[in-house]
């Protein structure tokens, strides 16, 4: 699955996926990418391997959980603000 940039949002905003599906999400200058905290004790992959770095970020959910992810010039580490969105892991 590939997350994409619309403008300052990332479409789909809220995405559900199964455990080993691979994922991609997109980033730039303009558009930094980093992982929001830690959910529910589950380590959060974005953040732990982002740190607001501007090339594309792809990597494959194995483990279920929630991973939010914001851009740090238009959104926010609280709840993502105008550029966030989530990604739900499920077996």
């Amino acid at each position: 699955f590939t997350i994409s940039k619309q403008g300052v949002s990332y479409t789909p905003a809220c995405l559900k996926v199964k455990v080993g599906k691979e994922l991609t999400l997109p980033a730039s200058t303009v558009h930094p990418l980093q992982g929001g905290p830690d959910i529910g004790g589950v380590e959060n992959p974005i953040r732990i391997e982002r740190e607001g770095r501007i090339d594309d970020f792809t990597f494959t959910a194995t483990k279920a959980g929630f991973y939010s992810y914001y851009c740090t010039q238009h959104g926010n580490s609280v709840n993502g603000g105008a550029m966030g969105g989530l990604i739900w892991v499920y077996e």
